[in-house]
């Protein structure tokens, strides 16, 4: 077992995607060594009449997730191989340290500290770090590699390859608990233009932002969130820096805040945000940065929490186009039965008149659950219809279907476990035909021991041939008829 550990202990350090965490207090009160883990394995087969296959033929992957805690550090090991990673030209090794006494936390290697949801939001990073929370103060701080460059995505749905990685800093100073606070934060990052491997036209970016967030909590029922940042990206970094004018800096501002309320029946939040379209975060730039967000989202229960029910109404609007979205979810639960009913709207207004007619549309449905759980029989038993409309110019589309399903535990030690679902869709298209397809999913599930199972699932869709027209030139196509997806998988855990 010594030898074993030792050896285990070899391939974490050297494996990817590695850290931990440890309270170098409590090392006297905890075991020495402690093992856990899971494996795993799957196989998935798939075959289709479509002109475009969308899955492959043929799926399958092996993965594992181990954790070894030697006193109270933790060190955790994962990995996945697939059909579509079986030769690695690029293998590289992460690994980080993030130690932990009373109130104070370091870090070493990989690791990601929450300076801010509006700048360092989502950022790893590669180096040190540290965080303080001694009594009220409020201090993090960090130096390190951060993440490539990539996915700079804006309003105009442009997507930009990863190019560069980068430099950042980052510090946070504050004071208060996690109830009440008030947080000052500042956020430096730059692209290594050594580090680009390919010849590109993509411009190094630097990018420096200021910022402030608040949480105030009231009567313990209500609370108040402010985040505020200014960001001053330069867009061309330079080589000659003594030229003003090949230097491009965009302060620009962006805010979000909520206030929520939360009682023992009935919640509620309303939330605002507004960014401006030169606010750019390095890296990690918003997904919509052109435009304001209002949403308000509530929940509240009857009948002593047997009745729920639980909306959000969202609006979304920048320079182009506004769009409106609306969810309801209601279920009402007696003894053993559930029904639940679920009602969404959508709509997309385009301000453009020229694209008007292709973008704007409208989009409706709903659906309806019916549960009954057979608890002396171990059995499960479902129905749900759904109704689903789109209308577009030129087109308009809708669907009206239902599926049962059944559930239930089987053999003596209920170690066998079988779910199937039966349904059929009625689709209506304009222009095209009206058509119904048939679908049949089977899934069985097998406990080989209290740590090991192993399942198999096979799903079936059947579509009879119409005839749709493209819209744009009515060219006439056939749908797909049928689709076969079939699998099994095998997890072991110790």
């Amino acid at each position: 077992m010594k030898t074993a550990s030792i050896l285990f202990a070899g391939i974490l350090l050297l494996s990817p995607n590695l850290g931990f965490s440890q309270d170098l207090s409590t090392l006297a009160k905890t075991d020495p060594l402690i093992l856990h883990g899971n494996t795993g394995a799957s196989f998935t087969f798939n075959t289709s009449n479509e002109s475009i296959a969308t899955p492959p033929p043929i799926e399958w992957n092996l993965y594992g997730n181990y954790t070894m805690r030697i006193y109270s550090v933790e060190l955790p090991f994962s990995f996945v191989i697939d059909q579509s990673s079986q030769s690695y030209s690029h293998p590289f090794t992460q690994f980080g340290i993030s130690p932990t006494y009373k109130w104070a936390k370091f870090h070493f290697g990989y690791s990601n500290i929450q300076l801010s949801p509006l700048n360092s939001g989502g950022h790893s990073f590669n180096g040190i770090g540290i965080e303080l929370t001694p009594n009220k103060l409020r201090f993090s701080a960090f130096y390190g590699r951060l993440t490539m460059t990539g996915n700079e995505v804006t309003a105009t749905g442009q997507y930009k390859t990863p190019k560069y990685s980068g430099i950042g800093y980052g510090v946070k100073l504050g004071i208060g608990t996690s109830d009440n606070y008030f947080d000052i934060t500042y956020f430096h990052a730059q692209d290594n233009r050594s580090s680009s491997t390919i010849n590109n036209t993509q411009k190094p970016l630097e990018n420096v932002m200021i910022g402030t967030d608040f949480k105030v909590k009231i009567l313990k029922v209500t609370s108040f969130t402010g985040n505020f940042a200014v960001s001053g990206s330069t867009k061309e970094q330079t080589v000659e820096k003594t030229d003003p004018k090949l230097s491009n800096k965009v302060p620009a501002w962006a805010l979000e805040s909520a206030f929520s309320i939360d009682l023992k029946n009935f919640m509620a939040v309303i939330s605002y945000r507004k960014v401006q379209p030169d606010f750019k975060l390095w890296g990690d730039p918003y997904t919509f940065n052109d435009g304001q967000i209002i949403s308000l989202i509530n929940g509240f229960s009857l009948a002593k929490g047997k009745i729920n029910v639980n909306t959000n109404i969202t609006e979304q609007s920048n320079d182009k186009n506004i769009e409106l979205a609306g969810e309801l979810n209601v279920q009402a639960r007696k003894d053993n039965k559930t029904i639940s009913g679920n009602l969404n709207i959508y709509r997309l207004y385009d301000k453009n008149p020229l694209t008007r007619p292709a973008n704007q549309n409208k989009n409706l449905s709903a659906s309806l659950t019916y549960n009954w759980l057979i608890t002396e029989k171990s059995i499960n038993l479902s129905l749900m219809s759904s109704y689903n409309h789109f209308v577009q110019s030129g087109s308009s589309a809708s669907s009206l279907g239902a599926i049962l399903g059944v559930e239930g535990d089987l053999l003596k030690d209920k170690k066998m476990n079988l779910i199937g679902t039966i349904g059929y869709v009625y689709n209506n298209n304009h222009p095209g035909d009206s058509k119904g397809n048939i679908t049949f999913s089977c899934k069985a599930g097998y406990k080989l021991g209290h740590n090991c199972s192993f399942s198999f699932f096979v799903n079936y869709m059947v579509t009879p041939v119409d005839r749709r027209y493209n819209i744009t030139d009515n060219v006439a196509y056939k749908t797909t008829t049928n689709s076969l997806t079939a699998g099994i998988s095998y997890t072991s855990s110790f």
